[in-house]
């Protein structure tokens, strides 16, 4: 809830209640990388993006599901999701140094 809402201090504060899985790790990454992102810290957002891809792609990911997908298949549909913001805010702190 608090990353729908856009609560980016409150979640870096955070310390995550469960983990232990790819599942729930990966998840982890990706809010934790998401609040990174939003509060302009480029170089922990990459570390983030870099354990989400990490987990998304470990050879155990498969071994667990969020229902009946493969936990890896959903991982890696947030990976893609937080590459595509990467990219958005680099371009656009770009765009706005040229002008």
């Amino acid at each position: 809830m608090l990353k729908i809402f856009g609560k980016w201090d409150e979640i870096i504060k955070l310390e995550p209640e469960h983990q232990g899985t790819p599942y729930l790790d990966g998840i982890w990454s990706y809010v934790l990388g998401s609040a990174y992102l939003a509060k302009g810290n480029m170089d922990k957002a990459l570390i983030e993006l870099k354990n989400l891809q990490d987990i998304a792609f470990s050879p155990d990911a498969d071994k667990y599901r969020v229902g009946a997908t493969p936990a890896s298949q959903f991982l890696k549909l947030l990976l893609m999701d937080s590459r595509v913001k990467f990219i958005w805010l680099v371009e656009n702190i770009q765009r706005c140094k040229v002008l």
